[in-house]
């Protein structure tokens, strides 16, 4: 953390630093460069303006030369031919045009129609003729380097600048007037050279490293204030002031027009000039933050140290305590917030000591309870790998310590059921619900016994598992008491079925006898006879449906009972039980209330095993309810895809706590509460389990003093073009192949 918090530091320093230098760098060249952009424009401009300036005031020099007499008169002459005496006075004017550093640059008087009448200094041959504009606008046949543009007008007039034997050159034309009219020129051949006035404005305008040249306005000649031939800079940049020279590299240029004349004044100095300030101030900067980043690291190492100790300490203790040694303390020194931490630590490490010697003496409780309990137990992670068996599962399965947990665990299940077993027992971890399977478990000796294995999750307080706790019951003499249960209930059923069917027949013949003898076939017989043989078929007829209910049970129970759905209107069923259960009711002086039924309600039912269901409900109602009391039959549409028909009576009602047993086999009701007269009990549960045979249910509530209320839920069927039919009872539609119950 030490060394961390140092490297931070440093990095931030660092970073401030070198930040500060590089904006201190930019901010310096920006005005760097607009300081010297400004002084060279300043230089250029004042520079241009001397030179106008003093280009204009030499026009009276050379005016005074050309009002001369002698002048004149040679010019005026026809054949320029002057007398030895003008000639002297001519040249005697045209020296007053020179100047101690001329180095005997001529001074030349020339014609208006470009003849030479003479000259002083240097002897210019016809290489160099006068090349000016006559009066007409045309040019003379000869010409003067520069002068192409010379016109007639009464002011000092410059020409462009050429270079000749590495000097560089340019005339001066001053015409000489005679009422507006040219009579001739005066001309001079000048040379740029170096003018130390000049340098010494340059200087103390622009510094020491500036560069001074002129130019063509056509930029076909550069010459330095020098007059050392040279060529143009380059364009550097898409800024104008920014050039470059090959011998100078990136250069601040300015320029300005010399007014009145085809030259333009430039001047550049080198960018590695005007930055050298700048760049000695950031590279002393750069020394300075040098040493700042030096200091800063020492600093804040040192600081580091300091307060990185406390924490090194704490560090190693919570390492100690993860550890498992629960007594590592950290000394409660330094200052205040360093010793309140280290006192919390202390007591926080304390307080885990304890709860771990609890937790350890809790776990060890649980272990014991674990081995003394009679089922296999066992501990699995939160990932679902056992770690712990109990002391009855080493005794089952025995112990082996080469093979881990988790194939102790595997290598105990019957192999040919473990897939499924490890199937569900992953899918459990994976979503964190209760495990719970019957599978076989191999004893020591090689025997598989059933166990009920059941697991649950044990969570944590953010309800996350922490681990799972499972437990494996010995069922295996409950599995065969439940078969043995299963093989008697078969053969009860069967000696049921079969004691129906020999039961049946005496009963038949005893029907048969009776019917003969209430037809007077053996002879006659008296009216007390005849009561007595009605009592003997109606006693038949009662055994016959009892025995009738024992074969539809069994038949139930043994799952021969096949169901033909169908779509099935409601409406015209209960109409059709209406007319069946009318006269019971009315015997009774009951009232039977068939409320009407939505023609669109359709379920998916047996037709016949419904009627069933429904008759039972209303002949159960009949004979549980007094004399003079009221059946309600109703059917509904409860949801979407669920119907219900319910018949509620106002007799003595059911108990709660019988509301399922009565759905027995076999079960009746108190006959002081319900007034049984007849049955077995095996109505309602024929009923229940016709019920759940087509998908639906029949439940019942009430109270003994509110009455009875039984409700037959089936799921709902379709109502349509095909399906219009089975409201009216008329035509059967299938739903799904005969005997195919709905799961």
């Amino acid at each position: 953390m030490a060394q961390t918090l140092s490297l931070l530091t440093t990095a931030v320093v660092v970073a401030v630093l070198t930040t500060a230098v590089v904006l201190t760098w930019l901010t310096l060249t920006r005005s760097a460069r607009a300081v010297a952009q400004d002084r060279m424009t300043r230089a250029v401009t004042q520079l241009a303006t001397v030179s106008a300036t003093g280009v204009h005031s030499g026009s009276a020099r050379y005016a005074a030369v050309g009002k001369d007499p002698a002048v004149r008169r040679a010019l005026a002459s026809p054949n320029s031919v002057a007398t030895a005496r003008d000639s002297a006075a001519v040249a005697t004017a045209l020296a007053r045009l020179t100047a101690p550093t001329d180095s005997g640059l001529p001074v030349e008087l020339w014609t208006a129609d470009g003849r030479r009448v003479a000259y002083v200094g240097n002897d210019v041959r016809d290489t160099f003729a006068l090349n000016v504009r006559g009066e007409n606008g045309g040019l003379a046949p000869h010409f003067r380097p520069g002068l192409d543009s010379v016109t007639p007008q009464d002011s000092l007039q410059l020409g462009q600048l050429y270079d000749a034997g590495h000097h560089t050159f340019f005339w001066l034309a001053m015409p000489v007037l005679e009422r507006g009219r040219p009579l001739g020129y005066i001309l001079q051949q000048r040379r740029i050279a170096t003018n130390p006035q000049t340098e010494r404005t340059v200087r103390e305008l622009s510094g020491d490293s500036v560069t001074g040249y002129y130019r063509n306005v056509d930029g076909t000649q550069w010459t330095t204030f020098g007059g050392v031939p040279t060529g143009p800079p380059i364009f550097a940049t898409r800024d104008s002031a920014v050039r470059s020279r090959p011998a100078s590299g990136r250069v601040i240029f300015a320029e300005d027009r010399v007014a009145g004349t085809p030259l333009v004044l430039s001047m550049e100095v080198p960018e590695t000039s005007v930055l050298a300030g700048p760049r000695a101030t950031v590279r002393r900067l750069g020394l300075l933050s040098i040493v700042l980043t030096f200091l800063g690291a020492l600093l804040a190492w040192l600081a580091g140290r300091r307060v990185a100790r406390p924490l090194v300490l704490l560090t190693d203790a919570a390492r100690s305590v993860a550890q498992g040694d629960y007594a590592a303390r950290v000394p409660a020194s330094g200052n205040h917030e360093v010793a309140s931490l280290a006192a919390s630590f202390n007591g926080m490490a304390e307080q885990i000591g304890e709860s771990r010697l609890d937790l350890e003496r809790r776990e060890e409780e649980l272990r014991a309870l674990a081995d003394a309990i009679p089922q296999l137990a066992w501990m699995a992670d939160r990932s679902g790998s056992i770690f712990w068996f109990n002391q009855r599962w080493y005794e089952y399965a025995g112990r082996s310590d080469s093979e881990s947990f988790d194939t102790r665990w595997s290598t105990a299940h019957d192999p040919a059921a473990f897939g499924d077993v490890a199937r569900r027992w992953h899918t459990s971890v994976r979503s964190g619900e209760p495990f719970e399977m019957e599978t076989r478990l191999r004893r020591t000796d090689g025997e598989y016994r059933w166990f009920l294995t059941r697991v649950a999750p044990v969570r944590d307080r953010d309800g996350h598992v922490a681990r799972w706790f499972g437990t494996s019951t010995d069922i295996q003499a409950l599995r065969e008491a439940r078969d043995a249960a299963e093989s008697a209930n078969r053969a009860k059923s069967d000696f049921l079925a079969a004691m129906s069917h020999e039961l049946r027949t005496p009963l038949n013949a005893i029907g048969g006898y009776a019917e003969l003898i209430e037809m007077e076939i053996r002879g006659p017989i008296t009216a007390e006879q005849r009561r007595d043989v009605a009592r003997i078929r109606d006693a038949q007829q009662h055994l016959l449906g009892l025995i009738g209910g024992v074969l539809d049970l069994s038949r139930i129970e043994s799952g021969r009972v096949n169901y033909d759905l169908d779509n099935v209107g409601l409406a015209p069923v209960l109409v059709a039980v209406e007319a069946l259960v009318a006269p019971q009711a009315a015997s009774k002086q009951q009232v039977l209330d068939v409320q009407p039924c939505d023609p669109g309600i359709v379920v998916i039912a047996d037709r016949e095993k419904l009627r069933q269901i429904l008759l039972n409900l209303l002949s159960n109602a009949v004979r549980h309810t007094p004399t003079g009391s009221s059946i309600t039959l109703v059917a509904k549409r409860v949801s979407a895809d669920m119907a219900e028909i319910t018949v509620c009576d106002t007799g003595p009602g059911i108990p709660v706590e019988m509301h399922e047993s009565v759905f027995e086999p076999f079960v009746q009701l108190d006959r002081s509460l319900t007034h049984l007269k007849e049955g077995v009990g095996l109505g309602l549960a024929i009923s229940r389990d016709l019920a759940r045979g087509m998908g639906g249910e029949l439940s019942v509530v009430g109270s003994p003093d509110q009455g009875a209320c039984f409700t037959l839920a089936l799921p709902t069927g379709l109502l349509d073009e095909t399906t219009n039919l089975a409201t009216t009872m008329e035509t059967s539609t299938k739903l799904r192949p005969p005997s195919a119950p709905r799961e």
